[in-house]
């Protein structure tokens, strides 16, 4: 049978069996993209359906962080004064522990030569007493 079939022949077979392959692989590849372009239908369908709701999600979400900076800011303006404050209340603390610390050192000298004179007052009367009574100035 070899010698009966021509070369074209064997040619032709080779061919239409490429083109079976090739046929083949391409209907694979087709209801392969066929499958894929549905689920993509499918897929961009439910995205439609939903979108709208996450949009909205998206505008109160936005909406609350607004408000929420609004109210941050707020606060931290509060807080600024607040902190002012306690720094204008803890300089005046300061001023008044100065002073106190001062007037108190003051006050400290003026007792403790108070005190001396009184002992130096108690001992020259003791010293006296003690003594007889000695003469004063005179």
């Amino acid at each position: 049978m070899i010698q009966g079939i021509a070369v074209t022949d064997v040619a032709l077979m080779v061919i239409i069996a490429a083109v079976l392959v090739i046929t083949g692989c391409l209907v694979a590849v087709l209801v392969w993209v066929r499958r894929t372009a549905v689920q993509s239908e499918r897929l961009l369908s439910q995205v439609n359906d939903a979108l709208p709701e996450i949009l909205r999600e998206i505008r109160r979400t936005s909406e609350n962080v607004r408000i929420v900076s609004a109210r941050a800011r707020e606060s931290a303006e509060e807080t600024r004064v607040l902190v002012q404050a306690v720094g204008d209340v803890g300089r005046t603390v300061n001023r008044v522990h100065d002073v106190l610390h001062e007037k108190g050192a003051t006050v400290m000298g003026r007792l403790m030569r108070v005190v001396s004179g009184v002992r130096a007052m108690a001992s020259t009367i003791s010293d006296r007493i003690h003594k007889g009574g000695g003469h004063t100035n005179g």
